[in-house]
Parts: C-alpha cells; structure tokens; sequence
C-alpha cells in the first residue's frame, strides 16, 4: 500500500514503496499499466454531497439528492442504492435514463430510476488483435477475446452512425441526427 511507480524502462519499473524502505526494482519484458478511475477535483467545489473519494452521490434516478435537478453520470459519481465500478458499461446506460429524465422534468412527470445490471464484462485490448476479458471470475486472453471487443465496440459506435436519409437543418450547417437524440 501507498507505493509509487517512479520509473518504468525496458526491462523494469521502479517502485518506491510506502513503508520507506528502499524502492524495488521489479524486472519485467511487458508493463500493463492499468490505473482506476479518480473523481475529478473540481467536483468538490460543486457543493453536492460527495463520497469520501470526492464522487458526487447520486439516488436511484442519478440526481443529487439535495438538487433533484441536477443529474450526474459515468465516473463521477457515486450510485448510493449500491456502489459500482467506474466501468463505461455503466455510464452508457445511465445517459439515456438522464436524457428521458430531463424530458420528464420539463413534462412535470416523475423521475425514472436506474436499474443497473449485476457485474460486467471488462475487456483490454493487449496488442494486435488480442485481449484480455474478466467475467465473473472468469479470465480470458487472445485473439477471441479480441473479436468479441471489436464487435461490441464497433455495434455500440453503429448506433451513433446518423440515416443518410434524415437531414436537419441547425444554424447554417447542415447535421444529420441519430433517432434517439432529441433537439430541445
């Protein structure tokens, strides 16, 4: 605990560790630097309650609980029903229960809550065509895991590819639009 990565070179990292004991120097051919999620400072300035990590804590409806007007998503928050990993799995689907939210707070209807799914596929690309995946305690590496992430990635990126044949005029440019985005 409270080590620090000082160096990290060809063939090792150095590690200053925490109990103040000479810093380790770990050999190794690869470095997989895989670092959490960190809520970001400013956030603590906001004056919405927070965790002790600084993560604005959100209800079921991922509204500060104090501002129901006020919505939050992705890694800054807090889920306080229960907690979850900062995992992109989880913001992707928090963002359209806040946009049908907005749209019901200017309808005067009642918020929707958030039901967020137990656990999640975490996937890491590793190199040319290869990856390693966890699922439920399962671990997984190579050019499989691989395809199954290029498949995700690429049918979630299709849902945000606008109709040819659904043009809008915004201002002097023309956008087109995906179906699921609203224009207020």
């Amino acid at each position: 605990p409270n080590s620090k990565v000082t160096l990290v070179d060809e063939q090792s990292i150095t590690v200053e560790r925490g109990d103040g004991k000479q810093p380790s120097v770990i050999p190794c051919d690869t470095v997989i630097w895989a670092t959490g999620a960190d809520a970001p400072p400013v956030v603590k300035d906001f004056g919405l309650d927070h965790d002790e990590s600084g993560y604005i804590l959100v209800n079921e409806c991922l509204q500060a609980p104090k501002y129901p007007y006020i919505y939050a998503a992705g890694d800054c928050i807090t889920f306080a029903r229960r907690p979850l990993a900062k995992a992109g799995v989880y913001a992707v689907r928090e963002g359209p229960i806040i946009s049908q939210n907005l749209l019901r707070s200017c309808r005067s209807q009642p918020a929707i809550p958030y039901d967020p799914q137990n656990g999640h596929l975490a996937l890491l690309l590793t190199g040319k065509h290869t990856a390693l995946g966890s699922w439920k305690g399962l671990s997984m590496h190579g050019s499989l895991v691989w395809k199954l992430k290029d498949s995700i990635d690429t049918a979630f990126m299709q849902r945000f590819v606008p109709p040819v044949d659904e043009p809008i005029c915004l201002s002097s440019h023309l956008v087109r639009i995906p179906p699921p985005v609203v224009v207020l």
